[in-house]
């Protein structure tokens, strides 16, 4: 039957998606999949970025003199270390390379070519931390640009 003339055809209001309620408030939920993708995807970099320290291996050097070097990838539970070897108080013999967190700080006597040598382990732990001239913080910069880029990201989306 048609409507009659004068009255209005109401329909009923749209229905407004209900939020969950906590404690009597609204929940709001802003956090969609691509935000959360991102910000899996940042944190999985930033873990993996941190796993695996580089360090520079120089098998032998004495009395200080340059040694040829070439980067090492520590194994799980290694940092690096400059280890120094002295002899009647003087510092004869230098290693770079990754060791076992253990050795850290401790110093042990070791022999070679007939003499013996206290050898001290230097460790640290970070990216190149073994070099002559290292920047402690340095390994620290690529997780907080991924960490930076990831915040970035989820405001986009």
């Amino acid at each position: 039957m048609p409507p009659k003339a004068g009255c209005l055809l109401q329909r009923d209001p749209p229905r407004q998606a209900t939020q969950p309620q906590v404690g009597g408030a609204h929940v709001h939920n802003n956090f969609t999949m691509g935000k959360l993708l991102v910000l899996s995807a940042v944190i999985l970099a930033c873990i993996s970025v941190g796993a695996a320290v580089q360090c520079l291996h120089c098998a032998f050097t004495v009395f200080n003199i340059p040694c040829h070097t070439t980067t090492v990838t520590c194994q799980t539970g290694e940092v690096c270390a400059t280890i120094k070897g002295a002899a009647a108080g003087k510092s004869l013999i230098k290693k770079r390379n990754c060791v076992a967190q253990d050795k850290c700080n401790k110093n042990s006597t070791e022999s070679f070519a007939g003499i013996n040598y206290v050898t001290t382990y230097e460790c640290c732990d970070g990216d190149f931390c073994n070099s002559a001239a290292s920047l402690p913080s340095a390994h620290l910069s690529l997780p907080m640009a991924l960490a930076m880029l990831g915040a970035w990201l989820v405001r986009l989306l």
